[in-house]
């Protein structure tokens, strides 16, 4: 088993689709333990604008870990998102 923290790109890119088989969360392991922040979860449901929408939001994160985010969480992402990006340049 493998954790995956997954954005709310990939969560939109899957619930936009119509071939879904396509899409990067999808594709991922199947014996994947799927987490997400609680900041993607503000994201995908302030961009649920129907209650079918939000069906569909609260029906994708069943059995997704939800992780709070603090302070610290941030200062450490950033220092990530930063050190990634420096290595594409």
């Amino acid at each position: 088993m493998v954790g995956m923290l997954v954005d709310s790109t990939i969560f939109i890119e899957y619930l936009r689709s119509r071939n879904r088989a396509n899409t990067a969360l999808a594709n991922l392991p199947a014996d994947s333990i799927l987490y997400t922040s609680s900041v993607t979860v503000f994201e995908l449901f302030s961009g649920a604008t129907d209650a079918e929408k939000r069906l569909a939001v609260q029906t994708l994160l069943q059995g997704v870990l939800i992780l709070p985010v603090n302070f610290e969480t941030d200062i450490h992402a950033g220092e990530i998102y930063r050190d990634l990006r420096s290595q594409l340049s």
